[in-house]
């Protein structure tokens, strides 16, 4: 859910992209003139051009549109409209990519990522101590984000644009897909002997993790 990321970089600092919510369309249709037309040039001063529009809730790349101008975007929220609250968001330029493993809140894993539509993303090695000042913020943000989450395992992607600043593009993944296939080896078996550990952990801790609602387990 992009809103809820948006609201968590906002409260924890981390820099996210410039985001819209469109109104939703099936509300606007029920309340007529109470919800205001759409602000389509406000929108685009607000995150620029090309931009990203897309679900909320959306997954895999799926229903996610770039435009350039304003009759793209318009052309595109035409598209989804029906069966999304949508956003529109500022399109980052970047010159690496990466997903970042969490395990235990504390062991973190950077990984170089190719992204692409529907899960044909691409992982490759990479020495992270390359990334200088920029590996010890974004270490100590993603541990800092699952303090905040409660997340003992999760993977959330980073890229840092052409400016060397970096971004945070997904900032929850909790279940993430560990595949001996796709991730390479040393990868792969740093993430297994972590999760291992923490299995270990939790077994012979009584802490429990909150819920949603920030309640104990039962």
């Amino acid at each position: 859910n992009k809103l809820v990321e948006l609201k968590i970089c906002s409260t924890l600092g981390i820099p996210f992209p410039k985001t819209v919510v469109l109104p939703d369309i099936t509300a606007q249709e029920s309340l007529g003139e109470i919800i205001e037309d759409i602000d389509w040039q406000k929108t685009i001063q607000e995150v620029g051009l090309p931009c990203i529009i897309k679900p909320y809730d959306g997954s895999a790349w799926e229903h996610v549109y770039r435009a350039s101008s304003e009759e793209e975007l318009k052309a595109a929220y035409e598209n989804v409209k029906h069966r999304h609250v949508v956003l529109v968001q500022e399109i980052i330029q970047f010159q690496d990519y990466f997903r970042v493993f969490c395990i235990g809140k504390k062991d973190v894993l950077f990984i170089k990522w190719i992204p692409r539509p529907q899960a044909m993303g691409q992982y490759l090695v990479f020495d992270s101590e390359s990334l200088g000042a920029n590996r010890d913020y974004i270490a100590r943000k993603t541990i800092e984000l699952n303090e905040y989450l409660d997340l003992d395992v999760n993977a959330v992607e980073w890229c840092i644009n052409q400016e060397g600043k970096a971004w945070l593009i997904e900032a929850y993944n909790e279940v993430p897909d560990i595949d001996k296939r796709s991730i390479p080896l040393p990868y792969y078996d740093w993430l297994v002997d972590k999760f291992a550990d923490l299995v270990l952990d939790k077994y012979d801790s009584t802490e429990r993790n909150r819920t949603s609602l920030g309640m104990e387990d039962c």
